[in-house]
């Protein structure tokens, strides 16, 4: 008998080795479905919590800045000495007040008032060596000037103007101004009409008429003069004129200080009770004095 079931042994499998790497991870649909579930939502009335609390802080500075408290309500203006002036520079100050810088800085306010600003402002009109400019809290400006910006009342033919440093016409001014015996008052001779703005001197002589009236007031404080007389024609040399009718000429090419002193000296020494005798005292030639009596 021949056998139906077939007597074989059955092939072993062939194992191959595999060296791809094998990855573990979760398919990328599956991550980003495991974070959305796992991510912590805030709730929306925290983010406008904050965002409240931080416009009501900022409302809060910005109307802290522009509170009223602190808009300029009082201007010290020291070191000036003239009235006049005085009052111009408040009045530019009270003018540049009234505007804004950068459209959102009201310079009335103290916080943002720029002294950089208002000091080009004011040397466009007048000539400031030094100006500081102090805020005193909450409402208070004040304003130093390093040095007197005005140096005489200077009459022309058409009016009077005050003079400044540059020799320059800056401010015009009445005829009363002449009694005020806080500056000198200078008269131009055979001079022609003036307007604001001109130049009438040449800042030595200014300079020497500074010098020249200040020492004056030191030496003779009880024996003020009248005026000073210049001519286009005649500068450097000028006339101070005495109320007892004499003059005196002095000129703007030397120094001032030599010339009050021997003027000092000539009516110690040489004059002495003949002042109401004197016609004119000329100092311009340094020790080489000369007057002449009546």
């Amino acid at each position: 008998m021949v056998s139906l079931v077939k007597n074989t042994k059955s092939r072993r499998p062939i194992r191959r080795r595999d060296f791809a790497t094998t990855s573990y991870e979760a398919p990328l649909v599956t991550k980003r479905l495991s974070r959305a579930y796992q991510k912590n939502h805030q709730k929306s009335w925290r983010f406008w919590l904050v965002m409240c609390s931080i416009f009501l802080f900022s409302g809060l500075i910005i109307g802290f800045l522009y509170a009223p408290i602190f808009s300029i309500k009082n201007i010290i203006i020291n070191n000036v000495g003239f009235k006049p002036t005085e009052e111009r520079l408040n009045q530019i100050l009270n003018d540049y007040m009234k505007t804004s810088r950068w459209y959102i800085f009201p310079q009335k306010n103290l916080i943002f008032f720029s002294p950089s600003e208002a000091r080009k402002i004011l040397s466009s009109e007048f000539y400031i060596e030094e100006v500081v400019f102090k805020k005193h809290w909450p409402n208070v400006l004040k304003i130093n000037v390093a040095k007197n910006v005005i140096v005489g009342v200077f009459k022309s033919e058409n009016s009077s103007f005050l003079l400044d440093r540059r020799g320059l016409l800056v401010q015009q001014v009445n005829n009363t101004l002449e009694n005020d015996k806080r500056l000198p008052v200078i008269v131009e001779k055979n001079g022609s009409a003036r307007s604001l703005g001109e130049a009438v001197l040449e800042i030595n002589l200014v300079q020497f008429i500074d010098d020249l009236y200040e020492l004056w007031n030191i030496s003779w404080p009880e024996m003020p003069f009248l005026y000073i007389t210049v001519e286009k024609n005649s500068l450097p040399t000028m006339q101070i004129n005495m109320p007892e009718g004499w003059y005196v000429n002095v000129t703007g090419e030397s120094s001032a200080v030599d010339q009050v002193n021997n003027l000092k000296r000539l009516l110690e020494e040489r004059i002495k009770d003949d002042k109401s005798k004197l016609q004119y005292i000329d100092v311009r030639f340094g020790n080489r004095l000369y007057f002449k009596l009546k």
